[in-house]
């Protein structure tokens, strides 16, 4: 197992060395091409978590977060997530959360969903950087009282990539995630691109608190939207 790990570990210390350019390169382009041809609205999305080592292999964690959007006048979107870690090592863990959705959609009608999701995230430090490469399978339930679709379940893909440059106290990055909704398990159907750049801010050993702007870019919808969001998240630690 733990050669497994290490072999891993390696493969991906050359693949994300190789991509972190490209990275950089498609945030530029990606920017430039999001100023066109979409509504746009600004929000506002704040968080607070709270993780708990249950064990050195085991962290729990539960967070609620709340959006506002219409350019920041209408609260639309709130979820409870609560979940579980198992740390392999410094440079791989993986999750499982669930999450419960309060959200208002196209007719102002109340949403309700369930989210299952599965995360394999991999680390790798190159001084001062940091590279994360965050991967995630999602199950989900839409309208299940108020729908003729509510008992169907939706699957997405979600992949993210973040650089981060490490100041001790001070943690600025920058990251890109694409989310793509699997129609039959042989074909991809781009939904979201959102692009990020934020700073982390360590108080202390138990409490952190994260400032980002993110460009939030729908496809493949009728009347796409792109959201221009301004985020707050506050975690503090249990030990």
């Amino acid at each position: 197992m733990l050669k497994l790990i290490t072999t891993i570990n390696n493969l991906i210390y050359h693949k994300l060395k190789k991509t972190t350019l490209s990275f950089v390169l498609l945030n530029l382009i990606c920017l430039t091409q999001l100023c066109y041809g979409q509504r746009n609205d600004a929000n506002l999305w704040a968080s607070v978590s709270l993780k708990k080592l249950a064990s050195p292999k085991v962290l729990l964690h539960f967070k609620q977060a709340a959006r506002v959007s219409q350019n920041i006048t209408q609260l639309n979107y709130s979820f409870s997530d609560i979940g579980m870690t198992y740390i392999f090592n410094k440079n791989i863990n993986t999750s499982l959360d669930y999450r419960f959705i309060n959200k208002l959609n196209s007719i102002q009608d109340l949403s309700l969903r369930h989210r299952l999701y599965w995360t394999l995230t991999l680390k790798k430090k190159i001084k001062p950087f940091v590279l994360v490469y965050r991967h995630r399978i999602q199950y989900q339930l839409e309208d299940i009282n108020s729908s003729e679709t509510g008992q169907i379940p939706k699957y997405y893909t979600r992949s993210k990539i973040t650089i981060k440059y490490d100041l001790n106290k001070f943690t600025p990055y920058i990251a890109a995630e694409l989310q793509s909704k699997i129609v039959d398990w042989e074909q991809l159907t781009t939904k979201k691109l959102r692009l990020f750049a934020g700073c982390g801010y360590k108080i202390n050993n138990t409490d952190e608190i994260n400032l980002y702007y993110l460009i939030d870019k729908r496809f493949n919808q009728i009347d796409p939207i792109t959201n221009y969001v301004i985020g707050i998240a506050y975690t503090h630690t249990f030990y």
